[in-house]
């Protein structure tokens, strides 16, 4: 069996690492960043198999989870990324799935439903 490779996009260290760990204990490698330039660094060096990306990254006003999207699709056409979000926000969801999300997650999230929900897609897309 191939080890699925997770890569966790978020500002707050907590979530990542809370992510990072369950998923850890689900079998994956797992990579985290905290923003844009730093997750388009760790997926050129990591080429995870899925990301779970924070829609609003508090540490840049610049670029939201719908432009990471986009670019990370650039460099791994074959990611499925998942983005996360604490706001209804229509018009940066939108981005974000005509950017190639395949699935958007409200937070608060419960982990049981995000491991479903990530191992589905994967299911789904792989």
């Amino acid at each position: 069996m191939t080890i699925k490779k997770l890569l966790v996009v978020d500002d707050q260290q907590g979530v990542r690492f809370l992510i990072g760990e369950i998923f850890r204990g689900e079998g994956f490698n797992v990579a985290e960043a905290s923003n844009y330039e730093g997750a388009i660094s760790a997926a050129i060096d990591f080429v995870p198999d899925i990301a779970l990306i924070d829609m609003k990254l508090g540490n840049n006003n610049v670029h939201d989870g719908g432009d990471i999207v986009k670019e990370l699709k650039q460099y791994i056409p074959k990611l499925v990324p998942i983005v996360v979000s604490a706001q209804s926000e229509p018009d940066k969801l939108d981005k974000a799935i005509r950017n190639g999300a395949v699935y958007c997650l409200e937070k608060p999230f419960d982990m049981e439903r995000i491991i479903n929900v990530v191992n589905e897609q994967l299911l789904k897309y792989s």
